[in-house]
């Protein structure tokens, strides 16, 4: 080679890094070029992690991952993002890409979780009349006899007898050791049967003889029991059988955190009281509430109260402010503090964050069965006698799955992973593992 031509080439090499380099540099940056524009842009990135992590990513119908994982330098714009997995429900949202940012697939910055398109099943017990789920354990109620097992290993049972009439589960503790369990049959105004049951020990206690009707139980987080019965409020000792009248005039209370939140009636309106251990005074936290006929009455972690009355939803602080009407089903998870309502078709939780409701799905059809797993981004409830799952995200149409069809639901319970699932359908007991 000339000494000409090797001068020639050094050259060209030169001009080419000289023009190369601002390209990489722009490009290492962040910055690339958009033909459409013909513009220089500063990029972004799009994050993804998902459960199973082995999903593939697919950006506008292409292939961009095998699995979990960043996709860098992609130009602002919408773009159509998509996870897909053999024998998973496939995930579909449309995000907007902006400059210099990160957008995460999951608003939470945790994962999307995929389910299953048939989930595996296995049928536990026939005949079941009620059941619970907590911690990653179960009982059940076949007449006669409760059964203690394992989410996670269903066969592993212990079986203990009990009054053949004994056919439901009233109240349970936090720590889902201590069941309170009656006759879903005894009329309201009958003397009722009630056992207290320790999933440790195995044994009961019967105080049935304590109450001339059906009252209203809950284990407080003191380790307490407590029952409301015909307007008095009483402190239950269990080895002793004897109860203790606290307050009289209740209609309603909750324990959180080693208080007492309770109503009262005064006069032809309710006040809202609170009450520390050993409950021999209180303190008037809101006066001149309208009197309910039927009221449940709940307290956050952050304690919040709120109170459903007759059907309303009331947040109640330094007044009583209505968030919603027509409730026909709720349910209330101590466990993550969180109250989900169905009411006028619509499925909605309360979020602490923003002091009202968020909302979930609206349905022609009647839902039932709430439960709101924030920490898995998705919410589970029946649609007729179906068993569906939909995502909390609502920054695009959210998606939704049909994870169950039964015959005759009657209730379901989801583990706080989203993994595990119990339903009783037609007396049959089965479970499911829906990822």
């Amino acid at each position: 080679m000339t000494k000409k031509i090797r001068y020639s080439l050094i050259a060209v090499g030169f001009v080419f890094f000289l023009i190369a380099a601002p390209l990489i540099v722009l490009y290492v940056r962040g910055v690339s070029y958009d033909f459409k524009t013909k513009n220089f842009v500063k990029t972004g990135i799009l994050a993804v992690q998902s459960s199973p992590s082995d999903a593939e990513v697919f950006l506008d119908g292409k292939l961009k991952l095998k699995k979990q994982g960043d996709i860098r330098f992609l130009l602002p714009a919408e773009y159509q993002v998509s996870l897909k997995k053999d024998g998973y429900f496939d995930w579909t949202k449309r995000l907007t890409i902006q400059a210099g940012q990160v957008t995460w697939a999951s608003p939470s910055f945790g994962n999307i979780n995929l389910f299953l398109k048939n989930p595996p099943s296995k049928n536990i017990a026939d005949g079941v009349t009620d059941f619970y789920g907590q911690n990653g354990n179960f009982i059940y109620l076949v007449p006669g006899t409760l059964t203690v097992s394992s989410l996670n290993n269903p066969d592993s049972r212990y079986i203990y007898p009990l009054p053949t009439n004994i056919d439901a589960i009233a109240a349970e503790d936090d720590s889902g050791k201590n069941f309170a369990l009656t006759d879903s049959l005894t009329a309201s105004d009958s003397a009722p049967t009630l056992l207290i049951f320790n999933r440790d020990s195995g044994k009961s206690i019967d105080i049935s003889p304590m109450f001339a009707a059906m009252p209203k139980i809950q284990f407080g987080s003191n380790g307490g029991f407590y029952a409301l019965s015909q307007g008095s409020l009483y402190s239950i000792d269990l080895q002793n059988k004897t109860k203790t009248a606290l307050f009289s005039g209740v209609s309603d209370f909750y324990f959180q955190g080693g208080s007492l939140y309770f109503t009262q009636k005064k006069g032809q309106t309710e006040t809202l009281l609170a009450s520390q251990d050993p409950f021999s005074d209180s303190q008037v936290l809101l006066a001149g509430l309208p009197q309910f006929a039927e009221a449940n009455l709940f307290v956050t972690f952050e304690k919040e109260v709120l109170l459903l009355g007759d059907g309303r939803l009331y947040l109640v602080n330094s007044g009583a402010r209505n968030i919603a009407d027509n409730v026909s089903a709720f349910s209330f998870n101590p466990a993550d503090s969180v109250l989900s309502v169905i009411h006028s078709g619509e499925l909605d939780y309360y979020d602490p964050a923003a002091a009202n409701l968020d909302f979930v799905t609206r349905s022609s059809e009647p839902l039932a069965n709430p439960r709101i797993l924030t920490g898995v981004g998705n919410a589970f409830y029946l649609q007729g006698n179906k068993l569906m799952a939909i995502e909390l995200d609502a920054r695009d149409s959210q998606n939704q799955y049909q994870l169950y069809q039964g015959a005759d639901i009657k209730k379901f319970f989801v583990d706080d992973a989203g993994k595990n699932v119990l339903v009783l359908d037609g007396g049959a007991l089965k479970s499911l593992v829906i990822r």
